[in-house]
This record gives C-alpha cells, sequence and structure tokens, in this order.
C-alpha cells in the first residue's frame, strides 16, 4: 500500500520547529477531485496563536532532502573522516560489556538459586525466610535478565544501523542525486524540524543540512 507506505516514511520524522510536536498527515479538499495530502504540525491550531511552521507536501519533502542530501555530499566528498565517525557513534563495545556482565551475574544467581533450593530441600529451613530469600534472587534474576535482553537488541539495533548508513553513503559515491529514494530516507534522516520556510535536516551521521522551502 503505497499511501500507508509514505506514511510510515515521514511519521514521527518531522518536527515542528516552533512547538516542538511531531507533524501529522492530513487530507485537503477530501470531498472534491482536487482532493490531496500535506504534512502539518498536529499542534497548529490547538493554541489561540496557530504554529507558523510550513505545512508541507510530499513533493516538497523528497526535492528538500535530495538538495540536503546533495550538500551532504559536497561536504564529505574529499574527507576520509565520515567511516570513524560513524565507527564511534555506533560502537557496541560499551553495550557488549555491560550484556557480558549481566550474563556473569545471572550465572551467579543461577549458582545461588540452586544452592539455596538445595539446602532447603536437604533440611528444613524457615519457610518464610526460605521464600523471601528466593523471591529476591528471582527478582534480581529477572531484572538482569531483562536488561541483558534490552542492551543486546540495543547492539543489534546499533549493528544495523551502523549497516545501513554505510551501505547507503558507500551507494552514494560522491555522486550528485537526482530523485527521491526511500531507502536513503530511511537510513540516514534522524528527525527534519520544518520552519516557516525551511527545513533542517538532521543526519543520523551528527550532520544538520537546512534547506530552504
Amino acid at each position: 500500500n503505497i499511501s500507508s507506505a509514505k506514511v510510515g516514511l515521514f511519521s514521527t520524522r518531522l518536527k515542528c520547529s516552533q512547538c516542538g510536536a511531531w507533524y501529522g498527515r492530513k487530507t485537503w479538499a477530501s470531498n472534491t477531485k482536487y482532493k490531496y495530502t500535506v504534512w502539518q504540525c498536529n499542534h497548529k491550531y490547538t493554541d489561540e496563536h496557530p504554529c507558523s511552521s510550513a505545512t508541507v507536501k510530499d513533493e516538497q519533502i523528497k526535492d528538500s532532502f535530495v538538495q540536503a542530501l546533495n550538500q551532504l555530499i559536497a561536504r564529505h566528498r574529499y574527507e576520509s573522516q565520515l567511516p570513524q565517525v560513524l565507527g564511534d557513534m555506533f560502537d557496541t563495545s560499551r553495550l557488549e560489556e555491560q550484556a557480558a556482565a549481566c550474563q556473569a551475574k545471572l550465572v551467579e544467581l543461577t549458582e545461588q538459586i540452586e544452592t539455596l533450593i538445595a539446602e532447603n530441600q536437604r533440611c528444613a529451613l524457615d519457610q518464610d525466610a526460605y521464600q523471601n530469600k528466593y523471591t529476591k534472587l528471582d527478582t534480581t534474576y529477572r531484572k538482569t535478565l531483562a536488561r541483558k535482553t534490552s542492551l543486546e537488541a540495543d547492539i543489534v539495533a546499533n549493528t544495523a544501523k551502523h549497516a545501513a548508513i554505510t551501505t547507503t553513503l558507500n551507494d552514494l559515491a560522491g555522486e550528485p542525486v537526482s530523485e527521491f529514494r526511500p531507502a536513503q530516507w530511511s537510513a540516514l534522516i534522524d528527525h527534519a524540524i520544518v520552519g516557516e520556510d525551511t527545513i533542517r535536516f538532521v543526519f543520523r551521521v551528527g550532520e544538520v543540512v537546512r534547506v530552504q522551502l
């Protein structure tokens, strides 16, 4: 479905420069043959004074992005630092260390739980004290496991983003871009800030490019 693809592509990526709210997709002249869609600040008319940020069409977003991308390419055409910048930005070594520490803690907790259960089976412990100790160990285990799972998800996400951005930048190879490609938008744009007559594109590589509407 092309329509839902467009919604997914620009949704939660366009921000109002005035109030900071996300842009939403609106249909204008919906009951006429001139029906068309635009992107507008979701809070534009919430307050007494409407946000002055521009209402933009899909084509304006696409054209502006292509201009911004060409500016980015021009900036880095003769530089070789970008791969290093990306490597640092999406480095997962610290996350991996934390995940390994969680794994070691899980092993330790498992041993403690098993020892406690075995001890309770050998000799009748005070059951209230046993249950209390077991519950504490089990709660710590579950929290540690959840933390490890979260860290591993972050590692996968960072690795995927790094790969997508690197692949996309390599595909550009310093050549000017002539048409909008959804894959380039998805890989490279963190978000864009729409003003009265400009869009500021915030790239995942840490660069910001301003384009006149």
